[in-house]
């Protein structure tokens, strides 16, 4: 048995989801924030879909009969212009796509692998994140890759489970923004909570492979397993999809977060972080940091 293995065992001695930080804020300015809608209207969807041919999901075989997702059009339209393409540096360089969405005026919620790494750098927090709501590659239309402009912010967030053991049942995070600047152009954001009964699911985020590669994809589909710390499903993603909401629809089509996507589980499933009460917990402390 391994350090990881004898550390999993005997996981009652630790506290995996004791809170880590990246640093503290160095400033707070311009904290006051317009009053967000607390849930996310979801129009009509008018998207393209991908060709077969131009589909990238995990290196995935095409017998897992997976639907292809859609591209979305009109990214200032709700819910997409609460999900942001987060572009992570270090060493001086910004290369790695990811996604994450607002679930507070300053909190960015994203996946742990996208804020730190375990690379050729070290085991190491990201140096920078670029935040850009409803991004949109230019390849796609002509109209601005960053229609809400864009934030940066080197103050993140996630738990020990993941940061000092390395366990992809806690592979969640947070970025905080040192104002509300970029989320007064917003004015949304989503709300989470535990998963119930429901089955039909859908999840967003930014493709980084295929002919779409950067940008907003849509996928719907049925919740195949509700694990402890996990739920699984098969879907079109990438791995810059990491950090995405996966959520559900609700009453008067609204939506409520349930997990955070984070990898490939198996050759034909992926998963999303489950939204547990010890991540409600965790969520609420990141929204009220000051």
């Amino acid at each position: 048995m391994d350090d990881k293995e004898k550390i999993v065992a005997n996981k009652a001695l630790f506290d995996f989801e004791e809170d880590y930080n990246s640093k503290e804020l160095k400033r707070n300015k311009n904290l006051d924030c317009f009053e967000p809608s607390s849930s996310a209207y979801f129009p009509k969807i008018e998207s393209k879909k991908f060709n077969e041919e131009e589909t990238v999901v995990y290196e995935v075989n095409t017998d897992c009969d997976i639907p292809d997702a859609y591209i979305i059009d009109n990214t200032r339209d709700n819910p997409f212009k609460m999900i942001c393409k987060i572009v992570t540096g270090i060493e001086g360089l910004l290369s790695k796509v990811g996604t994450g969405f607002f679930i507070s005026p300053r909190c960015i919620i994203t996946a742990g692998h996208n804020l730190h790494w375990n690379t050729v750098y070290g085991d190491k927090w990201v140096e920078v994140a670029k935040i850009i709501p409803g991004s949109r590659d230019r390849t796609l239309t002509d109209n601005d890759e960053e229609p809400f402009g864009v934030a940066y912010s080197e103050v993140f967030r996630s738990v020990s489970g993941f940061v000092n053991f390395g366990i992809d049942s806690y592979d969640y995070g947070a970025i905080i923004l040192h104002d509300c600047s970029l989320f007064n152009r917003i004015n949304k954001q989503f709300d989470y909570g535990l998963i119930k009964r429901e089955k039909r699911i859908y999840h967003c985020g930014y493709r980084n492979a295929g002919r779409y590669s950067g940008n907003m994809s849509l996928n719907e589909g049925d919740l195949l397993q509700n694990n402890k710390f996990t739920i699984d499903y098969n879907f079109d993603v990438s791995n810059g999809n990491s950090g995405g909401p996966t959520f559900i629809e609700r009453k008067k089509e609204t939506f409520k977060v349930i997990g955070v996507h984070t990898q490939k589980k198996e050759r034909c499933t992926q998963e999303s972080i489950k939204i547990r009460k010890k991540v409600i917990e965790k969520f609420n402390i990141w929204t009220n940091i000051r």
